[in-house]
Formats: C-alpha cells, sequence, structure tokens
C-alpha cells in the first residue's frame, strides 16, 4: 500500500532514524490516503474492488513501457523519416481507435506480453496531456492497433530488424552506438535523467519532469536530493493538473514518501515546497467545495507540526527556516479549518522562523483564529501586543496603512466574544478618528460591515436597528452587496427582519467578489461563500410556504442571470407544479438555468433534468425540453460508464416522449441526430460490456427501443427521398454500428447515407405552407437553403412577400415565375402594398422592370404609395415616363388622384413650368393649382384667357385668392389691398386669404410704413407682420406683443416652442428671397428700396441672434448669399475666401462667423454643398477666374487629412 506506513515513517520522533522501523498508520492517515489514492483508480498489490468508471491518471499511464532513455538521447529520432510508418492509420481506423478503451488495451498488452514474453515493444506517448476524466487515442501508434486484433500471431521481429538493418546499411551510418552493456547502467541511466530534469526545470517544462523520475523510480534508481527538490517543485508548478487538485496533491505526497522510505532528510527547501503546496491546496479544495481540503490540511499541519517539535525539550520549538508565503498561507489555511492546532503553539512556531514578521495579516488572522475558538484571553493579549507594535517606531509600515483592516477584526472578535460596550466605544473612537483626518470611505464600510456582521449573529433585531441609523446618514457609505447577503443569513430566525432585508437588496446589482482575491488578507476581512446564501433562503422560504418570496427569487434569478445549489431543484420544481405554472415561464425558467451547468459534472446535469421530470409529465412541456439548446449537451454527456453513480430516467423519459410526440419533415435532421448519438453510445466499444453484465432492465429496453426507432427513422427518410446533406454526420456513423441484416434494403439505406451525393437542386422546393404556418422559422430554413444553391416555386415567393421578407432578388425571382397576367398585377400591387416607404426607390422605382412590368399593372392606391415616398419625383417621371403613357382617357380615369398628386408635388416643389407642359398631354384638373401655376410662372395672358374661361366654374373665395395672388406678382400692390378690404369676411379664405394679404403688406412696407394689420392667424401671417416693420424696433416690439398675447394658438406665457421660432425664421427669410424675386426690377432703381432691403435683411439677422437661433443651416445660408449677392455682387467671392480662410485657421472646429453674431459650422461634406453651390453663382456670372480657384480648393479638401473636416 502506497501510504500504509506514510504517518509514522515521516513524523514519528526521530524519523529519520526510524525510517526502517514499519509500524501500521492510524486510521486517519489510512483512510484519507486510501481514499485519495483510490480515487485516482491506482492499481497496486492491494485487494481493491475496481469501479468500472475509474481509469489511470494519464500521467501514471503516459510512465508505462516508455523508455525515457532513447527518447532523451535521441531527441531528433522522432522527427526522422526513419522512424515515420509506413502503414499509416486510415480515417476510420483512426475513428475506431478513438472508441478503443484504455481498460481492454491494457488487457490485451498484457495477453501480449504473456503469450510473447521474447518480444518486447516500445511504446511512445507523444501526443498531448488532456484532463483527467478524458483519454486521447492517438497515442497509441498503428503497431498498438494490429497487437489488439492479432494475439497469436507475433510480429515478424527479426525481419523487421533486418530490414531496418538493410537501410542503416545502405546509408552507412548508425542511429545510435550499439549498445554492449550486459544490463542497465545505473549511473548513466542516473546521469542522463538529471541532465533532462535540470534541461527542463531551466526551460519551465514543468510536466516533464514527473515522467523521468518515474522512469527512474521504475528502474530502482534513486536521484540526489537536489533532484528531488526539483521534481517536487515541478509538481507544484505544473499546468498538467491544475484542474485535478486531488492528483497533484497526490503526485505530491507520493513523491515526498519516495524521498523519506529512501532515507532521505529533506531540507528545509523541501518542507517549504510541501506545506506551501498543501496548504494552497486545501484553500483552494475550499473555494471549489471539494471534500479533501480538510484532510490536505490535516496531513499539513500535522507536518508543520513534526517538524518542529524538538524530541528533547517538548516545550521548545525547534528552529525552521519557513518561508514567508509558508506562515502566511498556515494563517489562512487555520482560520478556514480551525480547532487542529492551538493559537498559542502556531504562534510559537510561526516567531521562530527567521522570515517571520509582524505585519497586518499576522495580527488579522491571529485575531480572526482566536475569534473562531473563543480564545478571550489570546483576544485580549493580541489587542495589546497590536498597541504596543503600532506606537512603535520600528513598527512594520503595513501596519499602520492597514490598521483598520486589524481594528475592523477587532471589533468582531470583541463582539463576538461578548465585550460588545468595548468594541461600541472603540468603533466611536475609530469612526472619529477616520472623520478628522478625512480618511477613506472604505475604512468606514470595512468597520462598519464587520462590526454589524458580528453584531447580528448575537442580535439580528439590533443590528438592524443599528444599520437603519447608519443609513440614514449622507457620510456613511453604501454597504456592499455580499455585506446584506450575510446580514440577512444571520437573520434567518426572524423572517420578518429577512424578508426587509431581501426587499432592500431585491433591486440592487448581484456582485459577488471573485473568489480569488488580491491579498490573503481579504479572505478573512470579506465574506465567504455568500453565493449559497441565496439558496438558503429560498430553501427557507419553501418551508414556509411564502409564495411572494419565493417568486421573487425564482424572476431575480432568472433576470440576474445565477444559480442554486444543485440540491435545492427538486423542491422549486415540485413547488411549480403545486401552483400550477405554465409552461411558458417554465420553460423560460428551465432555459435560464441550464446553461449554468453545461459546465458541470454529469450528475448535476441529469440530476436537474430528473428533477424536472420527476414533476412534470406533460407531453408539450417534455417536447419543448427535448428541442431546447441544453438537450443535445445532454444526449452527448450520456455515458454508460457512468451509469452506476448518474440517474439517466429523466433522459429516457424525454426520448420515450420525444418519439411519440407529433413531427413533422423539418425535425426529422435533429430527431435523427438525438438517436444516433445515444446509438454511438450504447454500442461503444468500451461500454458495451458494462450495459451487458448490467442487471437494470431499463437500459437494455432503452438501448432496443433506441436501435428499432433509429432504424424505422432511417427507412422513412430513405422513402421520404429527403436531403441526406441535412444530417449530422454522426447519422452514418451510427448507421454502421447497428444491425442491418433484417433490413431489407439495408446496404442501399447505408449507401444513401453514406454517399448522399450532390442533391438535385434544380427541382423548386415548396416553402409556402411552411412559412404561412411558421414566419420566422420558414423564412430561416429560406435564407439556410438560399445559400447553398437552391431553388424555390412560385408560392414560396409569394408567401415571403407577404410576410414582407423581400429584397430585389426575391423581387426579380417571383416576376419571372409569375403564372399569368392577371396574378402579375395582383403581384406587382402586393409587392408594393407589403414594401416599407423608404425602400421603394431602391427596390422599385430602381428596379430596371418598373418601366416595362410596374407601371403597366399599377392600380391607382399603388401609385399614390410611390409618389408619395419616391425619393426624387423627377426621376420618378422620368422612369414611368410621365405623362406620355399616361395619354389614355382611361388610364387617366383609372389614376384620377395619382395624377393629381404629381400636379400638386410639383406645385409645391416649384416646377410650375413642367405642369403648364404636361398639362398639354394630360390636363391639370385642380383649376386653382392651374391658374396660381400660370400666375408663379408669369404667364399672365395665358392665366387671363383660361381664368375668363373657367370663370364660372371657381368658387367666390378662391376666385379672390386667385386674383390677389395675380395682382400681387404683377406688383399692383394698391389693387391688391384695396381687394381685400372691399371682400366680406364671409367671403375670405380661412388662413390663404389672410396669407396674401400680409405679404402684399409686406411688399408695400418697401414704399411706405405698414402702422395697420389685422390679427394673424399663423405663423406666416405673423412672419409678413414682422417682415413689414421698418425697424428693429418695431419688429421686436410687435414680436413681444403678439407671442406673448393669447391671439395666436401656437403661443402661451411660456413663450414660443423652438419649431414656431424656426418657422417663422424661414418665412422671413422667404420673404426677403420674394421680395427680390418679384421687387428687382424696382429695386434696382430705386436706392431708397434698395436700401430698405439692406435694413430688412440686418433686422432679420439681429432678430434671428434675438431668438437665440444664430446657427444657420445649408439651405439657409444659400438664400441668404442670393439675396445678399443683389445687394452685392461680390458677396461670393467674399464667402469663398471666409470660407478658405476659416478651414485653415480653425480645422478642429471649422465655424464661419457671419454678421449680427450668426454662425455657420461646417463639416467637410456640407462645405462641398457650399463650394458648388458658389461655383454656380460664378458660372452664372462669368466669372471663369473664381470657379477655377473654387476648384482647387476643392481638389485640396479631398485629398487632404490634416483638415478635420
Amino acid at each position: 500500500m502506497a501510504f500504509k506506513s506514510f504517518k509514522y515513517n515521516i513524523y514519528s520522533k526521530g524519523y529519520h532514524r526510524s525510517a526502517a522501523q514499519k509500524k501500521n498508520a492510524t486510521s486517519f492517515f489510512d483512510s484519507s490516503y486510501q481514499y485519495l489514492r483510490q480515487n485516482q483508480g491506482l492499481v497496486n498489490s492491494d485487494p481493491v474492488l475496481h469501479a468500472s468508471h475509474l481509469h489511470p491518471h494519464p500521467v501514471v499511464v503516459a510512465n508505462v513501457n516508455y523508455n525515457n532513455v532513447d527518447d532523451v538521447l535521441h531527441l531528433h529520432d522522432l522527427d526522422s523519416p526513419l522512424n515515420i510508418s509506413t502503414n499509416p492509420l486510415t480515417h476510420d481506423e483512426l475513428l475506431y481507435n478513438q472508441n478503443v478503451s484504455l481498460r481492454s488495451l491494457k488487457q490485451q498488452q498484457n495477453n501480449n506480453n504473456a503469450n510473447n514474453s521474447s518480444t518486447q515493444h516500445r511504446y511512445y506517448s507523444t501526443g498531448p496531456t488532456v484532463p483527467a476524466n478524458q483519454y486521447d487515442s492517438l497515442n497509441f501508434s498503428s503497431r498498438n492497433f494490429q497487437d489488439l486484433q492479432s494475439k497469436q500471431q507475433p510480429p515478424p521481429v527479426q525481419k523487421q530488424q533486418q530490414q531496418e538493418y538493410n537501410l542503416l546499411e545502405d546509408e552507412n551510418t548508425f542511429v545510435w552506438k550499439e549498445d554492449t552493456e550486459p544490463c542497465l547502467n545505473t549511473s548513466t541511466y542516473l546521469q542522463t535523467h538529471i541532465d533532462e530534469i535540470n534541461r527542463c526545470y531551466e526551460q519551465n517544462n514543468y510536466n516533464k519532469i514527473n515522467s523521468l523520475y518515474q522512469s527512474l523510480k521504475r528502474n530502482g534508481i534513486v536521484p540526489p536530493l537536489e533532484i528531488f527538490t526539483k521534481v517536487l517543485d515541478s509538481l507544484c508548478k505544473r499546468p498538467l493538473d491544475n484542474n485535478d487538485l486531488d492528483n497533484k496533491m497526490y503526485e505530491l505526497l507520493t513523491c515526498y514518501q519516495d524521498m523519506i522510505n529512501n532515507r532521505m532528510k529533506p531540507p528545509d527547501e523541501i518542507y517549504n515546497i510541501v506545506l506551501l503546496s498543501l496548504f494552497k491546496g486545501s484553500i483552494l479544495a475550499y473555494q471549489f467545495k471539494n471534500p479533501n481540503g480538510s484532510d490536505f490540511y490535516k496531513i499539513a499541519i500535522e507536518l508543520f507540526n513534526t517538524t518542529t517539535n524538538d524530541p528533547k525539550q517538548k516545550s521548545e520549538v525547534k528552529f525552521r527556516n519557513f518561508s514567508k508565503d509558508v506562515l502566511d498561507y498556515n494563517l489562512l489555511a487555520m482560520n478556514i479549518y480551525p480547532g487542529h492546532i492551538s493559537l498559542s503553539k502556531a504562534q510559537q512556531i510561526i516567531k521562530s522562523s527567521p522570515a517571520f514578521i509582524k505585519d497586518s495579516f499576522y495580527f488579522i488572522a491571529c485575531f480572526s483564529y482566536a475569534k473562531s475558538t473563543n480564545d478571550k484571553l489570546a483576544i485580549k493579549e493580541l489587542y495589546e501586543d497590536f498597541r504596543l507594535s503600532i506606537s512603535s517606531s520600528a513598527s512594520n509600515q503595513t501596519l499602520f496603512d492597514n490598521q483598520f483592516e486589524i481594528y475592523s477584526v477587532i471589533l468582531s472578535s470583541f463582539i463576538e466574544t461578548g465585550e460588545v460596550e468595548l468594541a461600541t466605544n472603540l468603533l466611536d473612537d475609530l469612526v472619529s478618528k477616520i472623520q478628522n483626518s478625512n480618511g477613506l470611505a472604505s475604512n468606514i464600510s470595512l468597520l462598519l460591515s464587520n462590526f454589524l456582521i458580528s453584531m447580528s449573529k448575537i442580535d439580528s433585531s439590533k443590528a438592524y436597528e443599528i444599520w437603519f441609523k447608519f443609513h440614514k446618514l449622507d457620510w456613511i457609505p453604501e454597504f456592499s452587496y455580499e455585506f446584506y447577503l450575510i446580514f440577512m443569513a444571520n437573520s434567518f430566525q426572524d423572517w420578518n427582519l429577512t424578508k426587509k432585508i431581501y426587499d432592500y437588496i431585491f433591486p440592487m446589482k448581484r456582485s459577488l467578489s471573485p473568489l480569488k482575491k488580491q491579498k490573503l488578507s481579504d479572505y478573512l476581512l470579506y465574506p465567504m461563500g455568500a453565493e449559497s446564501i441565496i439558496t438558503s433562503l429560498l430553501d427557507y422560504s419553501l418551508q414556509l410556504k411564502d409564495n411572494e418570496i419565493i417568486m421573487k427569487i425564482l424572476e431575480e434569478s432568472v433576470i440576474k442571470n445565477f444559480s442554486f445549489d444543485i440540491g435545492i431543484y427538486p423542491f422549486i420544481f415540485n413547488y411549480l407544479r403545486e401552483i400550477k405554472c405554465g409552461d411558458e415561464y417554465l420553460m423560460r425558467f428551465i432555459d435560464s438555468h441550464a446553461e449554468f451547468f453545461e459546465k458541470s459534472d454529469s450528475v448535476s446535469k441529469f440530476q436537474f433534468l430528473n428533477s424536472i421530470v420527476d414533476n412534470f409529465q406533460s407531453q408539450s412541456l417534455l417536447n419543448s425540453i427535448s428541442h431546447a439548446k441544453f438537450f443535445m449537451n445532454l444526449v452527448k454527456d450520456f455515458n454508460l460508464e457512468n451509469c452506476e453513480i448518474v440517474n439517466y430516467n429523466g433522459l429516457i423519459t424525454c426520448i420515450h416522449n420525444f418519439v411519440k410526440a407529433p413531427k413533422t419533415i423539418k425535425d426529422f435532421p435533429y430527431i435523427l441526430e438525438i438517436h444516433a448519438v445515444l446509438i454511438t453510445k450504447l454500442f461503444d466499444f468500451d461500454t458495451y460490456p458494462i450495459l451487458q453484465n448490467n442487471s437494470d432492465e431499463t437500459l437494455l429496453n432503452f438501448r432496443d427501443q433506441i436501435e428499432h426507432q433509429f432504424r424505422i427513422l432511417t427507412q422513412n427518410f430513405y422513402r421520404l427521398n429527403l436531403d441526406p446533406n441535412l444530417l449530422a454526420g454522426v447519422v452514418s456513423q451510427a448507421l454502421k454500428m447497428i444491425n442491418l441484416d433484417e433490413v431489407t434494403n439495408g446496404q442501399d439505406l447505408l449507401r444513401f447515407f453514406n454517399h448522399p451525393g450532390d442533391w438535385d437542386k434544380s427541382y423548386p422546393l415548396s416553402l409556402g405552407s411552411f412559412i404561412r404556418n411558421s414566419c420566422k422559422a420558414g423564412i430561416r430554413e429560406f435564407t439556410k437553403l438560399s445559400k447553398e444553391g437552391y431553388c424555390f416555386d412560385y408560392d414560396t415567393y409569394k408567401a415571403l412577400i407577404v410576410n414582407r421578407a423581400i429584397n430585389r432578388q426575391i423581387i426579380d425571382r417571383c416576376i419571372e415565375i409569375c403564372p399569368d397576367t392577371t396574378e402579375l398585377k395582383s403581384l406587382v400591387n402586393l409587392i408594393i402594398s407589403k414594401i416599407p416607404g423608404r425602400e421603394l426607390t431602391q427596390l422599385v422605382i430602381n428596379s430596371s422592370k418598373f418601366n416595362d412590368v410596374f407601371v403597366p399593372n399599377l392600380r391607382n392606391d399603388s401609385m399614390i404609395k410611390l409618389i408619395k415616398n419616391c425619393e426624387s419625383l423627377s426621376n420618378f417621371i422620368r422612369v414611368c415616363d410621365f405623362p406620355e403613357k399616361f395619354k389614355s382617357i382611361a388610364i387617366q380615369a383609372e389614376n384620377k388622384n395619382a395624377i393629381e398628386l404629381i400636379y400638386e408635388k410639383l406645385f409645391d416643389s416649384g416646377n410650375y413650368a413642367d405642369i403648364l407642359r404636361y398639362n398639354n398631354v394630360v390636363p391639370v384638373l385642380n383649376l386653382e393649382l392651374l391658374l396660381k401655376s400660370c400666375i408663379r410662372y408669369g404667364e399672365f395672358k395665358k392665366f387671363e384667357s383660361l381664368f375668363k374661361k373657367f370663370n364660372d366654374k371657381i368658387n367666390e373665395s378662391s376666385k379672390i385668392d386667385i386674383q390677389l395672388e395675380y395682382l400681387i406678382n404683377k406688383n399692383d400692390l394698391e389693387g391688391a389691398l384695396e381687394l381685400f378690404a372691399k371682400t366680406p369676411k364671409d367671403l375670405r379664405t380661412p388662413h390663404k386669404t389672410m396669407d396674401l394679404y400680409t405679404f402684399a403688406l409686406f411688399l408695400d412696407s418697401f414704399n411706405r410704413d405698414i402702422t395697420y394689420y389685422e390679427t394673424p392667424e399663423n405663423t406666416l401671417q405673423f412672419a409678413n407682420i414682422l417682415s413689414s416693420q421698418a425697424s428693429y424696433i418695431n419688429l421686436l416690439s410687435t414680436y413681444n406683443l403678439i407671442a406673448h398675447s393669447d391671439q395666436l394658438m401656437s403661443f402661451n406665457t411660456g413663450g414660443m416652442a423652438s419649431k414656431v421660432k424656426k418657422e417663422i425664421l424661414t418665412q422671413m427669410l422667404n420673404n426677403l428671397y420674394d421680395s427680390v424675386r418679384l421687387l428687382s426690377s424696382s429695386i434696382e432703381t430705386d436706392e431708397s428700396m434698395k436700401q430698405t432691403l439692406r435694413e430688412k435683411v440686418q433686422n432679420y439677422c439681429r432678430f434671428k441672434a434675438y431668438l437665440k437661433s444664430p446657427e444657420l443651416d445649408i439651405d439657409e445660408l444659400k438664400t441668404l448669399i442670393s439675396v445678399e449677392s443683389f445687394l452685392n455682387p461680390f458677396t461670393p467671392s467674399i464667402l469663398f475666401n471666409n470660407l478658405v480662410e476659416t478651414a485653415y485657421l480653425n480645422e478642429h472646429a471649422p465655424s464661419l462667423v457671419l454678421q449680427n453674431g450668426l454662425i455657420y459650422s461646417f463639416q467637410k461634406d456640407s462645405l462641398i454643398k457650399v463650394l458648388d453651390y458658389l461655383e454656380e453663382q460664378f458660372a452664372s456670372n462669368g466669372d471663369n477666374s473664381s470657379i477655377e480657384k473654387v476648384r482647387e480648393f476643392k481638389f485640396v479638401l479631398s485629398k487632404s487629412k490634416s483638415l478635420q473636416l
């Protein structure tokens, strides 16, 4: 037995002298080491029952039949051509070889060794190391595989050696010198391994060192002490078993035991390595809930005690040069596993070490240990020692820096040992000290947290009262989420208080500190294990049937994404069953929590599934679980090797329900994959004997049912002639593992799945009903099959269009395969009705089929939608060939509303000439629009003739508006004002008549002062009245008078909205532009009118700044340039010069400042647009030199990277 006499060989008095004494180990060490050893599945001479699921550890296996000497001496041979197998494994052989278990290989190997004792093979393991529960079958060479197939046929060794010799003889060289040694040369063998161990240690190749040591050990060679030191250190540092703590500790202790058995006295360096590793291992085991952590610590603390015991003077401590890390980790581990050593004994050993420093962690750990053992005397002694140490001039700096961390543990120790009053007085002094010294809030938080947590252990109600008082103080920082969890856990005996605390932390972010702390003291200062408190709260609330708390915790777990301990889930699902929870919420909860078990062990995964199935047998729910994402992972984790420790009843129930549930063709690939994965698990070469020898009929019946169902599914898939390319590769693999002799078309079936070939993709698939029944799934399937090159029928494309899954390819293909013209007309209008307005231009108007296919089949409502949403009306008119294709009276009658909309949009955009031209082909039915177009285009004679002709068809109100506009455009302002004055109020068109009247007042303000006006009805009239004012003072007074009264509906006491302000300013600028257009001839000849225009432009600019809207957009800038150019022809040149200067002087924030504080901020794109406009202005004036300058500046902008524009 590897550890039979471990304890007394190491720890008995004078253990080096008594190493030869063979005494029986105590029951503790015997059970602990036996447990560790059996967990690794090691084989020894003891009669131990071997469970089928326990395999040798890869490190141990790798050392069997591994000739390290040749590999070390001839590393280059592994890569040489001579070492390459002439018969490499095929792909199928490799796949099969992966199913050969390690146990069967060992059995075959032992048989070969027994039958062929004269023949020896060398096995090389060159593959990467894998985790403890996985094995890499690729480590076995092709020769190993052949050995399995031929037990009675020994390989022709002599012939093979002769062939190799001939090959070497031809090359006149030897791979290595001929071995003339009669037996193993232990000195050479040892030196070679020492050199290799040293080399690996220097290169940090720690994974290899233990293998080299095991090679020495198998050959009975004992390395020197310094090599043992490096082997032990490498075992601690190697990454090979970072995820297998038990194996790391086992290998470490085994190596240490070898050293003791060989009567070698360990130096302090080895003690430091072993003790530090054991202490760290015990701490890690506690964090990750490994039950062996206590054993690791017991071994470590007994070694710690034994190595420091002086056999001559029992009261004295033997000197040991322990490192500072060993001392610190010992202090931390003894707090995690208290009671195995007295504090005084630990202090005596620690203080005897030269590395001892009385730092902050020493006091924190000692106070914490004294508190856990309720040692009041030790706490008082430590407190006095701390006060003397911190007041001493030679004290460690960390004592002063971390004094509040130490004080927090002192407070906790005082309270938990009954010194509440002393702790309260000390807390008051400390808080006052922090406040007076402007200390950190974290120190206050730490002191109060430890104080309140300890107080809650004694009296939770009083602790809550104290917390409530602190919580009201603004200068007290908020406590951590973990603090409230611990506080709540200590208050479980008072359920009302527990609910109060939980209600408080319910909206808080779930923030738990990481397992790995920044420093060792954090493990003792801050709570550990707080993540399981919510599980305890849920367990307690389930016992009390507190529905409110239960549902809040369950919902919080879904929203905040955390899980519970696995043992609580059966009670959760039992509760959900009792309250008749709906399937939708239940699946939401299951999907959320199943994600947390993907990386956990198989026991937890299947226990979670079993807890669901035990409480819910609904076919719909189990079917939803079978299609969930996590279910496939469960199926892949199914392993017969674990059948003794894992309950698979939940999985079997889901599969049975899965088979009985209704299925569609689209479910076939998934169903077949599930069955195929199970087939590969149930018929695996390794685990098949386990199932055969298992007395449980459930698994045997399950295997037979899966095989039978898999045969039926594959045959149905074959008969339906579905695409085998859609199936996972595991289906064809599983088909080879079952018996097809009873199937009539077994070989055809096998060929169909193994060699699917190219599917005929020219035959159109029909997914129309699929899309209509399940839109998202159908569209997803269509997208997938489209990428694979499949084609589809008309019904599929039409169903996509109906469900708004539209792109250019779908539209074109659907039109191409449309069956007839009647359907085409319906399809065209369906497409337009389903496409969003913003995409109509790209998908329809710009289509090459628009003119020939769309336009002839458009209905009136479709045409209106296109006109309303087209990006460019002129482009739409050009593409649809308006008005030439609308000459027919029938077409005009059918598209009456659409034609009217075209003319209205042309009128709104100012294309009056186009209206008059198109009117000659397609008449404008809106007489008012036609007459106004004549007026605004300047066709006064045509207007007069049309007005006379259709006078009786125009109502009186419209006549007055048209006549007013006609008189204004003819510059007959007196006639317009006179006509307005004569018009009765009942004949005035609301808003429109007053709009024209106020605009006439504005134009008339160039000749006289406007002192009278009627109350405005809207912002346009308001802007016209403001523009009519002769001075800026009058403008402001008029604005304030109207804006702050109730005369205008858009204004209130709070002032004008920004949108209304923008409308007024825009109208005022448009008035200035219209005045230049209508009064240009008069202004050019009359200097007073020109001066009036300058004043109105200046008033506008000042008023815009007054309304706190000094920024100009590009349209406003263009309009202002046009007006200024009329007053000063050099305006474009001046503006261009200012733009160039601004761009170069202030490239990071370019802004152009205009008169009266107006600002134009430009980016690169907007600057290019302004330059284009200036280029047009220069071109209209024939200024070629300025045009060249503009183009040159635009070129510089396009190439420059330094301008941040």
